[in-house]
């Protein structure tokens, strides 16, 4: 039983009741966080484990609130851990500020970019926030400028930062003295496409540079094998199919799916039954290579933290992997292991300048 519930939670409750009368004993989903916690709350009383490809609420990671809730993404805790270190390995730690939505994506992620940046010296200047959907951002974007930080931090969706990118470019935040962030939100091509999917290339322009993450997409022999069979399929069967382009999250769901089918094939040869403490705790204990690479989970049924370093470079239509970031790596390396160089706002792979220099008059004789 399978259903887009649009973000809904009232939608995405109502599918996970009609699966369970269908006879369903787990459950893959959902893609919002919002929709994964009004059912992950319903599964922890009807005991149906739950796991989700792309839900990044930190609220999620709360098993006395959602027990039977695991997934294949990091949370977004692991996310701002991961840009205070990348501010750290560019040494830009007293020139950063940040803006994001007001929810617990945007507020959740800053928090802990801001607690993990601590013990490393990153001292944010100014953190803004404002309603999502919202778009007089003036105070907001008068705020990051009073700040006088070249590198600004957005933990936003893509809708919404698009409007910060106009606002920004509005006042003069964007250009070759300027680097910009972006959570997984909006470190991809929605940034700057319209809602019929034409590329807007002022956005497209504003956005040249930017330096992003995305959780660990598909990667490896085994995603090749996928995407030749992807693209092979019968669209009609398949939407989607019949090239090798694939949804970000894509790759995730599909092991999601493998993952359920190993715990099941596990607790069959071992004669256990398929009851929610044993579907739960043979998927936690997994540790194998899928579409999307090492997948091992935290005790608490979060993936252990690996992302995508993606960077906007010369006129692409989509952000280019130049890298990757480890959990546990960070330890040794900070995390990091970059193949390319980053590429910056002015075209070129040369850091920028990023100290603030105050103008000021002269006079000759």
């Amino acid at each position: 039983f399978t259903l887009d519930t649009g973000t809904s939670q009232a939608i995405g409750l109502t599918a996970f009741l009609a699966g369970i009368e269908q006879g369903a004993i787990a459950v893959v989903g959902a893609a919002s966080s919002s929709v994964s916690q009004i059912i992950g709350i319903s599964g922890s009383v009807l005991g149906i484990p739950q796991l989700s490809y792309s839900s990044t609420a930190i609220a999620l990671s709360n098993k006395n609130d959602f027990p039977l809730f695991s997934r294949m993404v990091p949370p977004d805790s692991a996310q701002g851990t991961s840009f205070a270190q990348l501010i750290s390995f560019f040494g830009w730690e007293d020139t950063v500020s940040a803006i994001s939505t007001s929810d617990e994506y945007g507020v959740g992620g800053v928090d802990q970019f801001i607690e993990n940046g601590a013990p490393l010296n990153v001292r944010v200047q100014s953190y803004q926030q404002f309603l999502s959907g919202a778009t007089n951002i003036d105070v907001e974007m008068n705020e990051l400028v009073q700040s006088k930080a070249r590198v600004i931090l957005a933990f936003l969706l893509a809708e919404d930062a698009q409007t910060v990118l106009r606002k920004a470019k509005e006042y003069d935040l964007i250009g070759d003295k300027f680097v910009w962030l972006c959570s997984d939100g909006c470190s991809q091509p929605s940034l700057f496409t319209d809602s019929t999917g034409q590329i807007d290339e002022e956005l497209r322009l504003y956005s040249r540079g930017i330096i992003g993450l995305t959780p660990f997409g598909g990667t490896g022999e085994l995603f090749e094998l996928f995407l030749d069979e992807w693209e092979n399929a019968d669209p009609s069967v398949y939407p989607g199919a019949g090239d090798r382009t694939i949804n970000l999250f894509g790759p995730h769901a599909y092991d999601c799916v493998w993952s359920y089918a190993l715990a099941f094939d596990t607790l069959i040869k071992q004669n256990k039954p398929l009851n929610s403490t044993n579907i739960v705790s043979t998927v936690r204990d997994l540790d194998y290579t899928g579409l999307t690479g090492r997948i091992h989970f935290e005790e608490n049924g979060d993936r252990i933290a690996s992302y995508d370093v993606v960077n906007l470079r010369d006129n692409d239509l989509t952000f280019t992997t130049i890298g990757s970031w480890a959990a546990d790596e960070a330890n040794s390396t900070q995390g990091f292991s970059i193949e390319t160089d980053f590429q910056f706002y002015d075209g070129t792979t040369n850091i920028p300048d990023l100290d603030y220099h105050p103008s000021f008059d002269y006079w000759d004789c």
